[in-house]
């Protein structure tokens, strides 16, 4: 029989939130249709891919963009669209960041200076530097089963999910 969490779901305090987020089953039965086996994905919400080092090419296209606000502040006398520009190469959430990373130290003279004062960032040196991580999975499942009111199975994992 499977552990009783009953203790545990008891302990928790009604203030507190609990969310879950989606995951995706896989099930598939083996040796002759005896043993159920479940693989439990993480989903895309799960996923941090942040890498916070900027490639060469974000950096040089983070520098364009700082240097044109510098040069025009008020975005309704620019010519050009830096923000609109950063974002059709690299995306909403990661032109985001690439500004953030390369806020000029002396953005207080922003209307008062045309050159931006750039801080030193940490650059990788791919496109692509570490696979994405899950990090707020459960640390252990609970699978129940049942069929027309019957319980089949319920079964917890015995160790830590990975």
């Amino acid at each position: 029989m499977a552990d009783d969490f009953s203790p545990q779901i008891a302990g928790l305090t009604a203030g507190v939130p609990i969310v879950l987020f989606p995951v995706r089953l896989e099930t598939r039965w083996v040796n002759s249709g005896n043993e159920l086996r479940i693989r439990i994905f993480p989903d895309q919400i799960h996923a941090d891919a942040h890498e916070p080092e900027l490639t060469t090419a974000e950096r040089d296209a983070g520098m364009i963009y700082w240097k044109a606000v510098f040069a025009s502040p008020d975005p309704k006398k620019r010519k050009t669209t830096p923000w609109a520009d950063l974002c059709s190469i690299f995306g909403a959430p990661r032109a985001a960041w690439i500004v953030r990373a390369l806020t000029p130290t002396n953005v207080s003279a922003l209307g008062k200076s045309k050159t931006p004062t750039f801080p030193a960032v940490a650059l990788r040196t791919s496109e692509w530097g570490r696979a994405a991580r899950a990090t707020l999975l459960p640390k252990r499942w609970l699978v129940v089963g049942a069929a027309e009111g019957s319980r089949l199975l319920h079964v917890a994992t015995r160790h830590q999910a990975v």
